[in-house]
């Protein structure tokens, strides 16, 4: 299974990439990164997901394989 962190958090990766990677069997997204913490409400609240605005502390706090 592939771990993956999304980093830029746009629209399309809010209404597309971070659902088909929560439904996907494969996988397992851990961690959202986005520099604006404008989509952090609805990644911690409606997809239950980790947020940080930092790659460099993602990496520290996260493991995954692929962004």
């Amino acid at each position: 299974m592939l771990r993956f962190a999304v980093v830029g958090c746009g629209n399309l990766a809010l209404r597309y990439s971070i659902p088909a990677l929560m439904d996907s069997k494969d996988s397992k997204l851990v961690v959202c990164i986005n520099t604006s913490e404008k989509p952090k409400k609805k990644i911690e609240e409606e997809f239950k997901l980790p947020f940080e605005t930092s790659f460099k502390e993602a990496l520290k706090k996260y493991e995954f394989d692929a962004v």
